[in-house]
């Protein structure tokens, strides 16, 4: 091969906002022009398509039409490219066109026993880029504020998170907005500027949703102060009780099945389809701790008593106006603190 090698990354993780900015760096250093990026998203067809690895195969493998010099392929959803699929890709890794950088990004883990995996730590580069875990998303947050021209006490860091919720993606979003909001007073002030309640509270969505999810995280988790706190947040923001049972409702009933499974000998693929849940969310989603913070018993005591709060809320025995009832109605489904740690 002569001159410089070509540029090959592969990017995996959930932080997507920094696996892109990576990306976004290795393109710009590679110097391909806008016109020499060919972007490619490696899904399923149907048997009348152009198969995706021929597409992938044409692109590293061709001049562009619009400019000289440098190009680069970028495929989106890399992990669904198949052992056979990848055997025409690992040929050309053997010996890439000095002039074409590839760029994969995987939607999973890498399988690191894949020729292609071998292939390409022969001569690129793997960038991992994982988000923070729920309770360091506050730390990150502050980290992250400077990237924007701001300032955030922890605290505020907190908020934010709770309100938002902790995506990564999101808090991103929310930052950028408060950019933009602030536009004028940022090019007015020297150095970082602070961000104030009153600033988060004129600016911030409220990502109910989010903070739903991540209630239910917690409830399915047994982290009692943590969910408490959230589900006075949710009530707060004026969300209803009785979405709020449904989605624990239907975690519990998931949970209660996973055990079952796992108490007759299943193993985690089978307990993934039998969830009908992608196998990344049953990692992220931390679904084994789930499962051990509570015996088969207790979930079983969990799914009937939602099912009665949730036929008082809708028949008017309980009220969701009366915040302070309905937390006492669920306080009941946490396990004990001294227990979490069986």
């Amino acid at each position: 091969m002569i001159g410089a090698p070509p540029m090959i990354r592969a990017y995996e993780g959930d932080d997507r906002t920094a696996l892109q900015e990576a990306m976004e760096a290795d393109l710009t250093a590679w110097g391909a022009e806008d016109l020499s990026r060919e972007t490619l998203h490696f899904t399923d067809v149907t048997a009348t398509d152009e198969p995706p690895i021929d597409r992938l195969m044409l692109a590293c493998q061709s001049q562009s039409l619009f400019s000289t010099g440098r190009r680069a392929v970028v495929v989106f959803g890399a992990e669904k490219i198949s052992a056979e699929d990848s055997l025409p890709l690992v040929a050309w890794l053997e010996n890439p066109d000095g002039e074409t950088g590839l760029f994969l990004v995987y939607g999973a883990k890498l399988n690191k026993a894949t020729k292609l995996h071998k292939a390409l730590s022969k001569v690129g580069e793997f960038k991992t880029f994982d988000a923070p875990k729920d309770y360091a998303m506050p730390k990150w947050a502050c980290d992250r504020a400077p990237h924007y021209g701001f300032s955030l006490k922890l605290a505020l860091a907190q908020q934010m998170v709770d309100q938002v919720g902790a995506d990564t993606s999101r808090l991103n979003a929310e930052f950028g907005k408060l950019r933009e909001y602030l536009s004028q007073e940022l090019s007015q002030h020297k150095g970082r500027l602070e961000l104030t309640a009153e600033i988060l509270a004129q600016v911030l969505s409220d990502q109910s949703e989010g903070s739903a999810f991540h209630f239910q995280d917690a409830f399915g988790l047994g982290d009692t102060p943590r969910a408490i706190h959230l589900l006075r947040q949710l009530l707060s923001h004026g969300t209803k009780a009785i979405p709020i049972v449904a989605g624990i409702s239907r975690r519990s009933r998931l949970l209660l099945k996973a055990v079952c499974l796992a108490e007759r000998g299943a193993g985690q693929d089978e307990i993934i389809r039998a969830l009908a849940i992608p196998p990344f969310f049953y990692t992220k989603m931390r679904y084994p701790e789930q499962m051990r913070s509570r015996t088969r018993a207790e979930w079983c005591r969990a799914v009937v008593r939602l099912t009665e709060i949730d036929f008082a809320l809708k028949s008017g025995g309980l009220s969701d106006h009366r915040i302070h009832d309905f937390e006492l109605a669920l306080l009941p489904l946490f396990p004990h603190q001294q227990r979490r740690s069986r």
